[in-house]
This record gives structure tokens, C-alpha cells and sequence, in this order.
């Protein structure tokens, strides 16, 4: 069942178009305008591109995450099967513990009175540092062949260590 509201939008997502779990406004940039899509929300006037400059302005990073998710689904109409192959694909991309996407190609197709949609999405995340994670100042290699590194990194770390 397609919640009252979104199916008139459904035919908004678009190759290009950006959804986000939380829209929330990038340091020193003003808040972004959106529309409500489901649980997320899809952005207005705005591709992964323009998100991208204006994160960079702003001194932030939307990181593109490889290699992109597919979402498929089946409806009677065109609407019905975007919208459950768009559902899909934020599903899939919040359970990787992520909050943007962007898609990257749309296709539906009538099989015999029935629609097939294929969403191709690419993973985004908006963060302040070009990592998905923050680096662990105190990691050491493990590896045998990264052996040197271990004594160049004990290096720098040994002076900040005390009592020893």
C-alpha cells in the first residue's frame, strides 16, 4: 500500500535526485530545501554534484561509497513499483548504517500488465572529514609486510608515553 501523499511524488525520483534521512544544514550554508519522501527526504533543485560543492564549501565531504545498490520491485502501476523499489533501496542503504543516496539510474518496465522498477543507487554520506570513520591514533599495523611501519609508528608515539 502506498502511503497517501507520496504516490503523487513518486515520479519525482529521478536519475540525479538525492534522498536523505535527516536534512540537516551544512556549517555556514543555508538549510536546504526538501520534500518529505516516506521516512526520508528527497531535496529540491539539488544533485549529488551541487550537494557535493556545497559540502566542500562548507569544509565537509559527501562521500561516494562504492559500488552502488540495486533495488527491484514488482506493482500493478508505474507508481506502485517505483515507490516500492525506492523503498527498497533506502532500506538497504540505512541498514549499512548510512544516511544519503543518490540515484543513479531509473528503469521501468510493463511486463505483461505488470511494472518492473529498477533503482540503481549510489551511497552518499555527508561528514566533516574525508573518512567514513574517525582514525585511531594509537593503531599499528598487523600485517607481516607493514613490520617497519610498527617501529616508525612506536617512534612517534613513544614520547607522548610516560613513566615507563
Amino acid at each position: 500500500m502506498i502511503a497517501s501523499g507520496v504516490e503523487q511524488r513518486v515520479d519525482t525520483v529521478t536519475r540525479g535526485a538525492v534522498l536523505m534521512r535527516d536534512v540537516t544544514p551544512l556549517p555556514g550554508c543555508t538549510p536546504l530545501r526538501s520534500e518529505r519522501y516516506g521516512s526520508w527526504y528527497k531535496l529540491r533543485e539539488l544533485n549529488g554534484r551541487d550537494i557535493e560543492a556545497l559540502a566542500l564549501q562548507a569544509g565537509w565531504r559527501f562521500t561516494f561509497i562504492a559500488p552502488p545498490m540495486q533495488a527491484t520491485a514488482l506493482g500493478l502501476t508505474r507508481q506502485a513499483a517505483l515507490y516500492r523499489a525506492a523503498v527498497k533501496a533506502i532500506d538497504q542503504v540505512a541498514s549499512s548504517g548510512f544516511n544519503a543516496l543518490e540515484v543513479g539510474d531509473v528503469d521501468v518496465r510493463n511486463l505483461m500488465g505488470v511494472y518492473r522498477a529498477k533503482l540503481l543507487v549510489d551511497v552518499r554520506q555527508p561528514r566533516p572529514s574525508p573518512y567514513l570513520r574517525e582514525l585511531d591514533p594509537r593503531y599499528y599495523p598487523h600485517q607481516f609486510e607493514d613490520f617497519d611501519e610498527i617501529f616508525w609508528r612506536a617512534s612517534q608515539v613513544q614520547p607522548q608515553i610516560t613513566g615507563l
